[in-house]
């Protein structure tokens, strides 16, 4: 054998080691972490379990603290704020899987009634008890920092679930996971006025209904309320990592004003995008306005181009999206019905707003300027 060949089957055979070394200990970890959030929600149970039987109160959780800690002096698991968390964990989810069920009318007839009224509290308590099992599988699939920001933020099932799904599919890290839940990611997902389900095949146009959002937040380039497009434009490749972390999953930078040459004439792109999950080419076209129906026809017609000049053999049916400053959905609707191209329409917002409980503390732009005057004159005086 040649030494060159057999530095190459070596290099490659090292190579493969690595990788197989780092899924396992990628696998290990994962079942460690499993059987952390397993045992943290046994203590959460236990704690609430014996305070309703007993009606302890929270010494019982100072007292745990020091027996455990005495007891697993390695373990750092056992302090009293992580024991009020697992508490807290557990609770939370009681709590929200007991809303869930309450929010489901009782119905019967009035003959039998009570027998029609006892069967559906079982049905309900066995769905309650098949919930718990669910969500102990679930939650055990992400760390416990992760679990302790989802039960601080959130406030209803679907949204706990809905996070928890997303920093699976994702890999969120803690920062993210806080910054999608502070975005209100779960009320904008899925939410843009779209045209997918008439021009894509299922279930490509679920899934492309999925990826797109309601509007997305550009705070992270920090600009003023008024910009012009290609500021825009330069603003958002000079801060590609966030805008792509804002997208989100699968989406991969390809290039800004690609050049497509159509006829005699050269057409320049915004920004193009290429989805992983969707297997096709994304366009995205930056407005600095608010939405018109003309800008449906001009994507379409990049669209079109796209297909027939970018677009490989296996790549499905290039999309667009419209990021426009608003959109009335009525008017998108409309301007979508005729066209033939997957086109989304999505608002941005480029500044942070302020929380509604601070917000109503502070004087309105009139009050201010009502202010300034009354200082001017007075320094005149």
């Amino acid at each position: 054998m040649k030494a060159g060949i057999a530095k190459k089957t070596y290099k490659d055979w090292i190579e493969q080691l690595k990788r197989t070394i780092r899924s396992r200990q990628m696998k290990a970890i994962t079942a460690v972490n499993s059987e952390l959030i397993d045992l943290y929600w046994y203590l959460g149970h236990e704690i609430v379990s014996k305070q309703e039987e007993y009606g302890w109160g929270a010494a019982i959780v100072e007292n745990m603290a020091k027996d455990l800690q005495k007891e697993f002096p390695k373990s750092t698991g056992f302090s009293r704020a992580n024991l009020f968390f697992m508490r807290q964990f557990y609770q939370f989810w009681i709590q929200l899987i007991q809303e869930q069920k309450n929010s489901k009318p009782l119905t019967c007839k009035t003959s039998a009634k009570s027998t029609k009224v006892s069967q559906a509290v079982r049905l309900l308590q066995n769905e309650e008890t098949k919930q718990m099992e669910k969500v102990s599988q679930l939650v055990r699939q992400i760390p416990w920092g992760h679990n302790r920001i989802i039960c601080g933020h959130c406030s209803s099932f679907d949204e706990a679930v809905f996070y928890i799904n997303k920093t699976i599919e994702n890999n969120w890290s803690r920062n993210i996971l806080e910054i999608q839940i502070e975005k209100k990611l779960h009320k904008r997902q899925g939410k843009a006025v779209t045209n997918f389900k008439n021009c894509l095949p299922e279930p490509l146009s679920d899934l492309a209904q999925q990826m797109m959002k309601d509007s997305y937040n550009l705070d992270f380039i920090n600009v003023k309320e008024k910009i012009s497009e290609r500021e825009f434009e330069l603003k958002l490749i000079t801060h590609i990592r966030d805008f792509l972390t804002e997208l989100g999953q699968g989406f991969a930078y390809v290039g800004n004003q690609i050049p497509i040459k159509i006829g005699k004439k050269t057409y320049s792109i915004d920004l193009l995008f290429y989805h992983l999950q969707l297997r096709c080419y994304i366009i995205i076209e930056l407005k600095a306005g608010n939405f018109k129906p003309e800008y449906a026809g001009k994507i379409n017609f990049y669209l079109s181009a796209a297909d027939d000049l970018l677009k490989h053999e296996h790549d499905n049916l290039t999309i667009g999206i419209l990021l426009c400053r608003k959109k009335d959905k009525v008017e998108v609707e409309y301007a979508l019905r005729g066209t033939k191209q997957p086109i989304g329409v999505a608002e941005y917002s480029l500044t942070k707003k302020l929380p509604e409980n601070i917000q109503k503390y502070l004087p309105s732009a009139v009050a201010l300027e009502k202010e300034l005057s009354m200082n001017n004159k007075t320094k005149q005086i």
